[in-house]
C-alpha cells in the first residue's frame, strides 16, 4: 500500500476511535483488511464506565485518493467486551490499576486511568521507569537476536537475496493485486517467474558447459597421443609470438612432453578440487531453494511485516526511523534497476559488436555479458574470452578492435552511467554510489552490490537530517 494511503487510513480510523491500526492484507476493489483496537466502554461496579482498547477486525474501502470511503465491522463482540470487563476488574481488585490523576502511584501498578480529550476515562498501560527492568529487557532481546542470527547464519544470504528480489519486483506484485489477483496467487506467480528467470539461464549454461567438456576431453586425449601442433596465430602475437611458439613446440607439440605436463596438472589434486566444486554447487542450490521459498512468503506477508516494522521503528527511533527505512528501500530498488538496465544495454551493445567482429556464438556471448555485467569486471571477463577466440582464429585485428570498443563501453557504463542512474533515484552523490557498490561487493560478496548503496543511503540520510539548521524558537508573546 502506498504510504499516503496508509497514513490517511490511520488518521481517519483514529477519528472513529480506533488505535494501533495494522493493515492485515489488501483486498480487491481498493479494500483493505485491518486489525485495530477499538476504545469501548466497559462497566465496573462502583464507578463510571472505563474505555478499554479491545481488538477488532474491520474492512475498509478506500477511494482513488486513499481516503476512507466506508467501514465494515469494527464493533467488538459481546465475548470480547466481557473479557475486557473482567480484565479491568481484575486489575482494580489486585491493586494494579492507578486512579485517574494519581501523581505518585505506588509500586506494583501496571495500568492507569487517563482522561482523553472528550473527558472519558481510558485504560492505559503505565510507562515503566525502572532502569533495571529496561536493562533486563534490552539484554534479553539482544541475546535472542544474536542466537537467532547464529542459528540462521548459513541461510542469511538466502534471506538477503529474497529481500532484495522482493523489493525490486514489488511494483509487479502491486500491479497483480490491482488486477484482482489474491495475495497468495500473486506470490506464487511471481515466485515461479523469478525462479524461471534464475534457473533457466543456469540450465542453458550447464548444457553449454557439458558440450564443451566433451571437446575438452577429446582435446586432452589427442594431446596425450599425438601432441598439439603450434597454431598459426601464435606467431602473430606481437612481441611474444616467437617465445610462445617455442614454448608450445617444447611442451605441447611433443607427445612425451605433453604427457609430462598433463601429469603435473593431475598431481595438483584435481579430484579433490572437483569434489569441492560439486559440494559448493550443492550448497548454492540449497541457498537458491531457500531464497525462492522466502521470496514467496515475502510477497504474501510483506504488507503486515512492513506495517509492524514501521511501528517498531517509530517506537525505537521516532519518525526518522521510518525515513531511514524508506531511503534504504529506494536505494535497493534503484541499484537493482541500474544493474539490470545497464547490464542489458551492455549485453546488447557488445552482442552486436561480437557479431560484427565474427565471434562464434555472438548471441550466447551477448547473453553472458548482460548476465555478468551486474558484477564488476564480469563483462570484462566475457569480452576478453571473445577476443581470445578471435586471436585463436588468427584474426588479431578484429580482436584488438573488439577489445578497444568493449573496454570503452564497459568503462563508461560501470563508472558513469550506472552510478548516475542509481544516484538520480537515491539522491546519493556519485562518489558515494561508486563506493557503496565496490565496497559492498568487497565486504559482503555479490549481495553487497545492493546492500552497499542501501547502507550509504541511510548514512547520507542521517547526515542530512543532522545537518539541517535548527528551527528558531518562536518569539515570546507571539
Amino acid at each position: 500500500m502506498p504510504r499516503i494511503k496508509e497514513k490517511a487510513l490511520k488518521t481517519e480510523l483514529a477519528k472513529h476511535g480506533f488505535e494501533s491500526v495494522a493493515v492485515k492484507r489488501e483486498l480487491p476493489a481498493g479494500r483493505v483488511e485491518v486489525e485495530a483496537n477499538k476504545l469501548h466502554p466497559v462497566h465496573v461496579e462502583g464507578g463510571e464506565s472505563i474505555y478499554a482498547p479491545i481488538p477488532v477486525s474491520l474492512s475498509v474501502e478506500l477511494d482513488a485518493r486513499g481516503r476512507v470511503k466506508s467501514l465494515d465491522g469494527g464493533t467488538p463482540d459481546a465475548a470480547a467486551v466481557a473479557d475486557a470487563t473482567r480484565y479491568v476488574k481484575t486489575l482494580r481488585d489486585s491493586g494494579q490499576l492507578a486512579a485517574a490523576g494519581e501523581q505518585q502511584p505506588a509500586s506494583g501498578l501496571t495500568h492507569q486511568i487517563e482522561r482523553d480529550e472528550q473527558g472519558r476515562q481510558v485504560l492505559r498501560l503505565m510507562e515503566q521507569s525502572s532502569s533495571l527492568r529496561l536493562f533486563g529487557r534490552v539484554f534479553l532481546v539482544a541475546i535472542l537476536v544474536l542466537i537467532a542470527v547464529w542459528i540462521l547464519r548459513p541461510l542469511l544470504p538466502a534471506l538477503a537475496w529474497a529481500g532484495v528480489l522482493a523489493l525490486a519486483t514489488w511494483p509487479a506484485r502491486e500491479w497483480l493485486i490491482r488486477r484482482g489477483m489474491t495475495t497468495s496467487g500473486a506470490a506464487i506467480s511471481l515466485t515461479l517467474l523469478v525462479g524461471i528467470l534464475i534457473v533457466g539461464p543456469l540450465i542453458v549454461v550447464a548444457i553449454e558447459m557439458a558440450r564443451e567438456a566433451v571437446v575438452v576431453v577429446r582435446t586432452v586425449h589427442e594431446l596425450r597421443e599425438i601432441g598439439l601442433g603450434t597454431p598459426s596465430w601464435v606467431l602473430q602475437v606481437p612481441f611474444l609470438g616467437d617465445y610462445v611458439a617455442s614454448w608450445w613446440r617444447d611442451h605441447l607439440a611433443d607427445p612425451d612432453a605433453a604427457k609430462e605436463l598433463l601429469g603435473r596438472a593431475e598431481s595438483l589434486d584435481f579430484i579433490h578440487w572437483t569434489r569441492s566444486l560439486g559440494s559448493e554447487a550443492v550448497n548454492r542450490l540449497v541457498i537458491l531453494a531457500f531464497t525462492l521459498l522466502t521470496l514467496f512468503f515475502a510477497y504474501r506477508d510483506s504488507p503486515t511485516i512492513a506495517n509492524q516494522s514501521r511501528i517498531i521503528a517509530d517506537r525505537l527511533f521516532g519518525p526518522s526511523g521510518e525515513h531511514l527505512g524508506e531511503e534504504a528501500i529506494v536505494a535497493i530498488r534503484a541499484t537493482v534497476n541500474g544493474l539490470v538496465l545497464v547490464g542489458l544495454a551492455e549485453g546488447a551493445a557488445l552482442g552486436f559488436a561480437y557479431a560484427v567482429a565474427g565471434v562464434a556464438h555472438p548471441v550466447l556471448f551477448g547473453f553472458a555479458t548482460a548476465l555478468l555485467a551486474t558484477v564488476p569486471f564480469g563483462a570484462t571477463m566475457v569480452f576478453l574470452i571473445a577476443c581470445f577466440t578471435l586471436i585463436i582464429q588468427s584474426r588479431v585485428t578484429a580482436a584488438v578492435l573488439l577489445f578497444v570498443f568493449a573496454s570503452i563501453v564497459v568503462f563508461v557504463a560501470d563508472h558513469f552511467v550506472r552510478p548516475a542512474l542509481i544516484g538520480a533515484s537515491t539522491r546519493l552523490p556519485f562518489l558515494w554510489v561508486l563506493l557503496g557498490i565496490f565496497g559492498g561487493l568487497e565486504t559482503f560478496g555479490l549481495i553487497g552490490l545492493f546492500v552497499g548503496p542501501a547502507i550509504m543511503a541511510a548514512v547520507i540520510a542521517i547526515w542530512r537530517e543532522g545537518a539541517k539548521p535548527a528551527t528558531p524558537d518562536a518569539p515570546v508573546g507571539a
